[in-house]
C-alpha cells in the first residue's frame, strides 16, 4: 500500500506503509504502534512525525510534531516518483477538494509535485553539465579540457574583452594543466568554444522545460533524463541552430559528466 500525505493544502510525503504512533503516558514518549491501538500519528521515512487529523490529538506539549495532515493511497508507480520528488525538498500544492474524491484530480495533484521536482533536477543536471566542461582542439594538435563553472565563465568574459582591445598573450590554464600563455588565435578557440557549449545548455535545458510541461504522465516526466533527445516540436530555433552548428564543429567537444 502506498499513500500522500498532505499538510496544509501541500503535498509533503510519500509513504509505503502506515507506520503509525501514539503517545504512551507511562514513559511519556511517543513510540509506534498498530493501527488498532488507537494512533495519533504516523512517522515518515525521514523519521518526521505527523498528526493525522481525524486521529486523536497528541497531549499539548508533545514535542517534534510536524503538524496535521490526511493521507490517501496511491499507485506503486506515483508513489516511485512522488518519493523521490519529496527527496528533493519541494513542495506543491495540493488541488484536490474535500468534496471531489475523483481519482484524476488526485493524480493531477501528485502530476505537477513531479513535475516540479523533475524540471528542478535537470536544472541541477543543466548546471552540472557546464560544470563539466568542453575539450577543444589547440593550435598544437592537442585536445584540452576546460570547466565552465560560474566563477570560469566570468573569466572567460574578461578574456573576450582583452582579446576585442588587442591583446595578443593571454595566462589561462585548462582542467589539471598548470597556467600557461594562450596565444590569441588560441583564446578567441577557447572563449568561442565556451560560449557556444554555455549557449547549447541554457537552449537544451529550457526546451527540455517546455518539454516536460506538456507531458500528461507521471510515467512520461519519471522517463526524462538530462541529454534525452528532445522532439523537434519542442526545440527552439535557437537550439537547433545550436546544435547544426556545434555538429559541423569538428574542434569541440563535450566533455563527460
Amino acid at each position: 500500500m502506498y499513500y500522500k500525505i498532505v499538510c496544509d493544502g501541500q503535498i509533503v510525503d510519500a509513504l509505503d506503509g502506515l507506520e503509525c504512533c501514539r503517545y504512551v503516558e507511562k514513559v511519556k514518549r511517543v513510540l509506534r504502534c498498530k493501527e488498532t491501538e488507537n494512533p495519533s500519528g504516523l512517522i515518515s521515512w525521514q523519521g518526521v512525525i505527523w498528526h493525522v487529523a481525524e486521529w486523536p490529538a497528541f497531549p499539548d506539549g508533545t514535542p517534534d510534531i510536524a503538524g496535521d495532515v490526511s493521507y490517501s493511497e496511491i499507485g506503486e508507480e506515483e508513489y516511485t516518483a512522488l518519493y523521490a520528488a519529496v527527496q528533493s525538498g519541494l513542495t506543491v500544492e495540493d488541488t484536490e477538494e474535500e468534496e471531489v474524491a475523483e481519482p484524476s484530480i488526485e493524480e493531477q495533484s501528485s502530476l505537477e509535485y513531479i513535475r516540479t521536482a523533475k524540471i528542478t533536477e535537470m536544472s541541477k543536471a543543466c548546471e552540472a553539465a557546464m560544470d563539466a566542461g568542453f575539450t577543444v582542439t589547440l593550435s598544437d594538435g592537442e585536445q584540452h579540457l576546460f570547466t565552465l563553472t560560474i566563477a570560469d565563465h566570468a573569466q572567460m568574459n574578461s578574456l573576450s574583452l582583452m582579446l576585442a582591445s588587442g591583446q595578443e598573450a593571454f595566462t589561462y590554464h585548462a582542467s589539471g594543466e598548470p597556467c600557461k600563455f594562450y596565444s590569441a588565435q588560441d583564446m578567441l578557440t577557447i572563449t568561442t568554444a565556451a560560449t557556444e557549449f554555455k549557449t547549447y545548455h541554457e537552449t537544451y535545458n529550457n526546451s527540455l522545460k517546455l518539454w516536460i510541461q506538456q507531458m500528461t504522465t507521471i510515467a512520461e516526466i519519471s522517463a526524462v533524463t538530462y541529454g534525452i533527445e528532445i522532439p523537434e516540436e519542442y526545440r527552439s530555433e535557437v537550439l537547433e541552430y545550436v546544435i547544426a552548428k556545434m555538429s559541423a564543429s569538428e574542434n569541440v567537444e563535450v566533455a563527460e559528466e
